[in-house]
């Protein structure tokens, strides 16, 4: 496969592992997670240079889609690998997305999931390769965005797009990472899908911890309605302040002053 041109200022996937490393701006879950799902897109980017499809960033962006399902099912399964049959299913639905765009029928999705999955060739000397995430982390962070990005999208419920009772605790995780993560990429879909996380949250029993990390990791005026979770898991109200300055200040009195 040829190597893949660099449009007219973008960075290599080096330069963006240097800035990684180097950068001192990359100081909450959101700007990790951000970074890693946008250097993943560069590499798969790269990767598939040879395919040649209109606006190739919507492909990709269906096909991180298709893996990000996945990643939230097998994560409320307390699951890493595909059983083959999964594995079919996930190339299948791969293979799908690429001939919707106007791929051509010889592209092996295995060229892409070879890059956003682990494959591992069996040792007993079969033609056997088994597909993993490479850790829980990286996992939680495709469904995180795959939980967004369809949240964006005003014409799922929160209901089916999780498939799972928000009870799961692997899915309260992955839900306590949305609600900052939506107020930041969508703040608009983040007040008109705010009573549907509201009700799932609930259901989650979230404590009061939990509650308060979400409230510091929001934009500063979605801070009050985040806030309302605690009426959830305490019996005093919290009080949330907004200065002009708008940065937040937690107090241990159970106060949340913005200021």
């Amino acid at each position: 496969m040829a190597a893949a041109s660099e449009a007219p200022g973008s960075a290599t996937t080096e330069e963006m592992i240097t800035d990684f490393q180097t950068h001192d701006r990359w100081k909450s879950f959101e700007d990790v997670s951000s970074y890693i799902s946008k250097l993943s897109k560069n590499t798969v980017e790269r990767t598939l240079s040879d395919i040649h499809v209109p606006d190739k960033d919507v492909l990709i962006d269906d096909l991180f889609m298709v893996v990000g399902q996945w990643a939230l099912k097998l994560l409320c399964c307390n699951q890493l690998t595909f059983t083959d049959d999964e594995l079919l299913c996930l190339k299948r639905q791969c293979r799908d997305r690429m001939k919707a765009h106007g791929a051509s029928v010889g592209v092996d999705t295995t060229v892409f999931l070879n890059v956003v999955l682990r494959a591992k060739r069996s040792e007993c000397g079969s033609n056997r390769t088994t597909y993993s995430f490479p850790h829980w982390s990286p996992q939680a962070i495709m469904a995180i965005s795959y939980v967004v990005g369809r949240i964006i999208d005003p014409d799922s419920t929160l209901a089916n797009i999780l498939e799972v009772p928000p009870t799961n605790f692997r899915l309260r995780e992955v839900l306590l990472n949305v609600v900052p993560a939506l107020s930041t990429r969508s703040p608009c879909s983040f007040l008109q899908r705010w009573g549907e996380l509201k009700e799932a949250l609930r259901h989650a029993r979230v404590t009061a911890a939990y509650v308060r990390d979400c409230v510091l990791r929001c934009r500063p005026d979605h801070a009050g309605k985040v806030a309302e979770l605690a009426v959830l898991v305490v019996n005093e109200v919290w009080r949330v302040e907004k200065s002009e300055h708008q940065s937040i200040e937690l107090k241990l009195t159970g106060d949340i002053h913005l200021s």
